[in-house]
């Protein structure tokens, strides 16, 4: 993302992802990485794999 130009609408929330992930690059870039980093630190892939595959029983 270091070589974005552009001003970017990051919109992640559906339910698909287990936190909404809703910003603009490049000022709340750090933000959203944080986000995404808090999630994986807490579920783990095991965690967020099973979240995905409950999503397909629905």
């Amino acid at each position: 993302m270091t070589r974005l130009k552009n001003p970017t609408l990051i919109d992640a929330a559906n339910a698909s992802i287990i936190t909404p992930i809703y910003g603009r690059i490049p000022e709340e870039k750090d933000k959203m990485i944080a986000q995404l980093a808090a999630i994986f630190s807490r579920y783990g892939e095991k965690g967020l794999r099973q979240a995905r595959e409950c999503l397909s029983a629905i």
